[in-house]
């Protein structure tokens, strides 16, 4: 066939090259997976906001009209009630 190379010599390199590739692709997948498990445990959302971050959001929130003044003094008791 090839020069020396019998049927089976070529089944057997094809084999070869398909089980690297197949290895290549699972490092690529484990890798981007780890990132993206990463990126979720690290984003501005999964760390803690500061007592004045969260009364600053709190107070945006009711001049904007999204929460009532009684949802307002709720939530803010409840963030003090956190010291």
């Amino acid at each position: 066939m090839f020069q020396g190379f019998a049927g089976w010599h070529l089944i057997i390199v094809v084999g070869v090259l398909l089980l690297i590739v197949g290895i290549a692709a699972l490092i690529i997948y484990v890798v981007t997976r780890s990132r993206a498990v990463t990126d979720q445990t690290t984003s501005p959302q999964a760390m803690p906001q500061s007592i004045e971050s969260r009364l600053a959001e709190l107070e945006s929130l009711r001049t904007r009209g999204v929460i009532s003044d009684d949802e307002y003094a709720r939530q803010r008791r409840v963030i003090l009630g956190e010291i």
